[in-house]
């Protein structure tokens, strides 16, 4: 009994692994549609209250004009609102200098100080000083900051794009970077560092700022989360030259997922922002548990998960009955001498008497 509720057990788990993976698999590859984990009006409305108003009004924007399950009056109001928050001016000195002297912003205002003042020769000097005096006492140094504060690495990624490494350096400081994007660039900068080639970080730097062009910095920084490879960020520095509010739309609500939809040259960006679905309770379930999970680890449970269930449907064999020995009749056997004894020797036979007529 236990053996047949272990066994259809393991059948219910291998079916549910099973259909999860299948499920992520042609989501991936066969769906046209891309479904949402998150609510796109509660998103929007996260960012306004962190007074990221340029990102608030590209999501109210697109929501209107897909309707995707929301309110239309409450993303008109928040739309509205983004824009005269854009359009207008902030008191944001304080975080400004704040950000600005210690190159360690807490927001947006204190970013844009920290940018400021990388854009001179001062914050590349405090950077490599910092960095440095760690590195050197407690090899602890930011190598990634380092590679980009290093001496002629500004004037030689670009001459449009002077900025860029100063605003890849505030991104890293804020934490709007991928940990995997992180490692590419660490990898990079180690090279750099060693090599004294920065034709690898050059690259990234330049996909950085051209992005950076087309989205603006606040909007690059809430899609960079979703960039995990030098290749993704090509793509999305591509996309953000076709249409920079779909791209920043799709990365901010698709993460990950939407960047690796889009071809090299970023020209299907419409299309994909356009098969976005807002998924159901049971999907987003789904999607939490499936959407880290790379492709070949995909298959990888797919195809352990059905061993399992074949496993666990095969037919059980049966036990075989032991008959019982069959027993064997034993005959009496007589000790020779002991029969010789007891018989002793045959007697002759009596004649037989005659009759007294014949006599």
């Amino acid at each position: 009994m236990l053996g047949a509720l272990f066994r259809l057990s393991l059948a219910g788990v291998a079916v549910a692994v099973s259909g999860l993976a299948a499920y992520e698999l042609h989501d991936r590859y066969f769906s046209p549609a891309l479904v949402l984990t998150v609510d796109p009006m509660e998103t929007a409305q996260q960012l306004a209250a962190q007074d990221r108003w340029a990102e608030t009004l590209w999501l109210a924007d697109f929501i209107q004009d897909h309707g995707l399950d929301a309110d239309p009056e409450a993303a008109r109001r928040l739309s509205l609102t983004a824009q005269s928050r854009v359009s207008g001016v902030g008191d944001h000195a304080a975080r400004f200098m704040a950000g600005a002297v210690t190159g360690e912003p807490a927001d947006l205002a204190g970013l844009m100080g920290s940018l400021t003042l990388d854009l001179f020769v001062a914050g590349d000097i405090r950077d490599i000083a910092v960095q440095g005096w760690k590195q050197a006492q407690y090899g602890t140094g930011d190598e990634i900051i380092l590679a980009l504060s290093a001496t002629g690495l500004v004037t030689t990624v670009a001459p449009h794009l002077d900025w860029a490494p100063a605003l890849l350096k505030a991104f890293k400081r804020v934490g709007a970077l991928n940990p995997r994007l992180i490692r590419t660039l660490n990898a990079a900068s180690r090279q750099a560092l060693a090599s004294g080639d920065f034709t690898k970080l050059r690259l990234m730097v330049k996909d950085v700022g051209d992005a950076a062009l087309r989205l603006g910095p606040g909007p690059l920084r809430g899609a960079l989360p979703a960039v995990d490879s030098g290749a993704e960020l090509s793509k999305l520095a591509a996309a953000a030259k076709v249409n920079p509010r779909d791209t920043y739309v799709l990365a901010s609500l698709a993460g990950t997922r939407g960047i690796r939809r889009l071809d090299a040259a970023g020209g299907n960006v419409t299309r994909v922002v356009g098969s976005i679905k807002i998924g159901s309770r049971a999907v987003k379930a789904v999607k939490k548990i499936t959407a880290a999970m790379s492709p070949g680890g995909l298959l990888m449970l797919l195809v352990v998960a059905l061993l399992m269930l074949a496993w666990s449907l095969r037919p059980r064999r049966r036990r075989r009955k032991r008959r019982a020995p069959a027993r064997r009749r034993i005959e009496p056997v007589l000790d020779p001498s002991l029969e010789a004894r007891t018989v002793g020797p045959a007697e002759p036979a009596a004649s037989p008497a005659l009759h007294p007529l014949i006599r």
